[in-house]
């Protein structure tokens, strides 16, 4: 039975004789059975299709010219590739203990006396079979468990690094909140309830306290995203959504922290594009690509640009920063990654892995285009509904 014919991965078994009739024989015997045979016709041919196949076993018979049913198997027993197959010789000669030995000795598993009987040839191929399928079964199971184990250890690998990002970036604007608590106080001791709880001196307090809870509420949220992505439980609530509105609303809530920055942003929007989309987690994503044009790009120009191209809505963030070099174009969408050292510019390194994960929610894309000293231009795509 061919397995080219049967479509399926079938084992495979090896037919040895330098007889074609004997060949016929024992391929008709096994032709209703789940095997892919395969025949030679002497001991050379069948180590050439040894090296090309992995067989569940190997039915050889003893009385060939060249090279015995015993040189092959003393051969394959010798060879890492072969030594584990299963053999069993096929022999007419009488039941010679001697004979017999010799056969085991140069690895025979099993005699088959000629003439044969059907159903012992067939019931003594299905044990072995059945071995192998075994084998391969369990072989899959311990590779699976290998890929667990990896997996897992490459989750906690991340938990901890996780972690340990976590813990640094929520301990700056906790100990920012407690120093200026702790200033406040410290000047109530020294100048007295009135000059420490001034209105200049609260609003400068609550001011430095609201950036450090602001800040600590963005880290929390990522945090919670991020876990909603590795349980598979970030879902969308769809709507349909008018882009250019969406992208007016984002950046004039933005434009001041823009302004701080020295971004001068500039709005270039095609109007009423509609999509169907969570209107928070569109709004997330942009949010984020403007941010982190601040960040980044501080001191130049950043461009809003809505358009819909063949069918997509497409909405970009374009920056007259530095650039992101090709390598990091390639990392920057992963977790915990950044296109600046973390000491130079803070956060999780989450955004645009979740972000990421929000556009292919949403089966659009998001993708950066960008040459080192030319800026870079983050662009959201989203199926349109005009």
């Amino acid at each position: 039975m061919s397995e080219e014919v049967l479509g399926q991965n079938y084992p495979k078994c090896l037919i040895v004789d330098d007889l074609n009739e004997n060949i016929v024989a024992l391929s008709s015997l096994l032709q209703d059975e789940d095997v892919d045979v395969h025949a030679a016709r002497s001991g050379n041919e069948a180590l050439e299709l040894m090296l090309k196949h992995e067989f569940a076993l190997a039915l050889v018979d003893v009385q060939m010219p060249e090279m015995d049913g015993f040189q092959l198997a003393e051969i394959m027993r010798s060879t890492e590739k072969t030594k584990s197959i299963p053999i069993i010789f096929v022999t007419a000669a009488t039941t010679d203990v001697q004979r017999i030995f010799q056969g085991y000795e140069a690895g025979a598993v099993d005699f088959l006396h000629k003439p044969l009987f059907p159903q012992i040839v067939l019931s003594k191929v299905r044990i072995f079979l059945e071995l192998y399928n075994q084998k391969v079964l369990l072989q899959k199971k311990l590779k699976k468990i290998e890929e667990t184990e990896s997996y897992l250890q490459k989750a906690l690998e991340s938990r901890d690094e996780f972690l340990s990002i976590c813990s640094h970036e929520l301990k700056t604007p906790l100990t920012s909140l407690k120093m200026q608590i702790q200033l406040n106080e410290r000047m109530r001791s020294k100048l007295g309830e009135e000059k420490a709880f001034s209105l200049e001196n609260m609003k400068k307090f609550i001011d430095q306290a609201d950036r450090s809870v602001e800040r600590i509420i963005h880290l929390v949220n990522d945090m919670l995203d991020i876990s909603r992505v590795a349980t598979g439980r970030l879902s969308l609530n769809l709507e349909e959504v008018n882009l250019s509105n969406l992208a007016k609303e984002v950046t004039d809530r933005l434009m001041p922290i823009m302004e701080m920055a020295g971004n001068k942003v500039s709005l270039h929007l095609e109007e009423n594009l509609l999509v169907k989309a969570d209107k928070f987690r569109i709004e997330q994503v942009l949010t984020n690509l403007l941010m982190n044009a601040a960040k980044y790009a501080p001191d130049s120009p950043v461009e809003v640009i809505l358009k819909n191209i063949d069918g997509c809505a497409c909405l970009s963030v374009k920056d007259h920063g530095n650039g992101i070099s090709e390598e990091d174009q390639k990392r920057i969408f992963e977790r915990f990654e950044r296109a600046i050292d973390s000491h130079v510019v803070s956060g999780l390194g989450l955004g645009l892995f979740i972000s990421k994960e929000i556009m292919a929610l949403h089966k659009g894309v998001i993708k950066v285009e960008s040459e080192l000293g030319k800026g870079a231009t983050f662009i959201m795509k989203l199926p349109s509904e005009a």
